[in-house]
Formats: structure tokens, C-alpha cells, sequence
């Protein structure tokens, strides 16, 4: 009995094309139809036949249906067996290819992370430098204003020293004048 790869499509030595319905390859002991019936044999005996006579059964109920069929009950069992492990091998490849290509988008992921982060490192220092330079701004703003407060408040002195020193200048020229008049 030989069993061929996925997809592949053989030719027995009669002529006619035999294929494995659940695994998509190629038996050379048995047509479709055969398939088809050990298929169904396998699947619907009971789990209260015995775990041995299982294969017998069906093998012998085989032979009842095809009588030129020349497969053993082992070659039949290893038939079905075969299409489980084969799809269970594909379940497999499948997982492994899901997994590699996840893992590439991590890395690609990866990279894209790695140079976000950079450019938001670099905006962040731009940003540093920025704010240092707007509290250096508010400083000196906040200087310049204490400054023209300052100012104000000397101008404001400078007003209201003027108009003392004026009214003191009136005060001792009003005083010069009743000693004129005293001593007169």
C-alpha cells in the first residue's frame, strides 16, 4: 500500500484514479467507493465492539461488500491512520507558519516601535529645550515687569519729591518773607 503527498493524483495499475477522501492523497489498494466504505465502517461501529475485533469486522464486512479486494485488516486500519497523522502533521505546519509570520510582525512591530520611540525621544528633548527657554522668558518677563513696577514707584517718588521740594522752596520763601516783614 503506498499513500502519496497532498494534491496528488495517481493512477493504479487498472487505470483508475483512488484517492484518500479525508487527507487528499493517493491509495493504490483502494478505489473512492472502497474509501468511502472503510471510512464509514470506521466511524460507525460501535464503541461496544472490542478494541481488536473492531479491525476484523470492519475488514471482514469490506470483503463482504468487494470481494476482490486483497487489503488486510492491518493495511486498512493503517489506511485511516495514516489521514489522521496527516492532518494532524498539516495542523502542525499550519501552527508553525501562523507562528513565524506573527513572529515577523512582532519584529517588523518591533522596529516600527523603536523608531517611534526615537522620534518621540527626540521631539521630548525639543520639547525640554523649549520649556526651559519659555521659563526663561517667563522670568524675564516677570523681571521687566518688577522693573517698570520699580520704575513707577521711583517715578511716583521722584513726582511727589518734586512737589515737596517745591512746597519746602515755598515754604522758606513764605518764611523769608514774614522775616522781611518782621524786621521791617
Amino acid at each position: 500500500m503506498s499513500i502519496g503527498g497532498i494534491g496528488d493524483t495517481r493512477i493504479t495499475s487498472e487505470g483508475s484514479q483512488t484517492m484518500d477522501l479525508r487527507c487528499s492523497s493517493v491509495s493504490y489498494l483502494l478505489s473512492v467507493e472502497q474509501q468511502v466504505d472503510v471510512l464509514n465502517f470506521f466511524e460507525g461501529k460501535a464503541s461496544a465492539v472490542h478494541r481488536g475485533r473492531k479491525w476484523a469486522e470492519i475488514c471482514k464486512e469490506m470483503k463482504a461488500r468487494h470481494p476482490k479486494l486483497d487489503a488486510t485488516k492491518v493495511q486498512l486500519q493503517s489506511l485511516c491512520s495514516r489521514g489522521r497523522k496527516k492532518r494532524k502533521q498539516n495542523d502542525l505546519k499550519e501552527r508553525d507558519r501562523c507562528y513565524e509570520e506573527l513572529e515577523k510582525k512582532n519584529k517588523s512591530s518591533e522596529k516600527k516601535l523603536e523608531e517611534n520611540n526615537e522620534e518621540k525621544n527626540k521631539i521630548l528633548d525639543h520639547l525640554c529645550e523649549s520649556e526651559i527657554k519659555v521659563q526663561q522668558l517667563e522670568n524675564l518677563s516677570k523681571e521687566k515687569d518688577d522693573l517698570e513696577a520699580r520704575n513707577k514707584k521711583l517715578d511716583a517718588l521722584k513726582v511727589e519729591r518734586a512737589a515737596n521740594k517745591k512746597e519746602i522752596d515755598d515754604l522758606k520763601m513764605e518764611l523769608a518773607r514774614t522775616r522781611n516783614r518782621s524786621m521791617i
